[in-house]
């Protein structure tokens, strides 16, 4: 009785298998092909020219405008969240380049 009590406990307490969506960040819209994506806007604050900050959108999650990167990190968050393959950022000025991104 006592190994079939362990047996039972052992198959209902296996770790659940999550799947892993992959985000692709990408520097032109047309990089997604028509699929979705979350566009993330990089500009200068308005009140500080020296701070970069970052805003995104997709449907009832947005940011405030905070610093860059860490918009940038919720914006990936709320794709991967949500399926969403791609985040595009949108830097005209180049303010927040590639290797920042991590």
């Amino acid at each position: 009785m006592h190994d079939r009590h362990a047996a039972a406990m052992i198959a209902t307490n296996r770790p659940q298998i999550r799947e892993w969506n992959v985000v692709a960040v990408i520097d032109d819209q047309s990089e997604a092909g028509g699929a979705p994506y979350i566009e993330f806007k990089v500009m200068r604050s308005a009140d500080d020219p020296d701070l970069i900050v970052g805003s995104w959108q997709f449907r009832h999650d947005q940011s405030a405008g905070r610093a860059v990167l860490t918009e940038f990190r919720y914006a990936v968050d709320c794709a991967d969240q949500h399926g969403i393959a791609f985040v595009w950022v949108n830097d005209p000025e180049e303010l927040f380049p590639p290797w920042e991104r991590r």
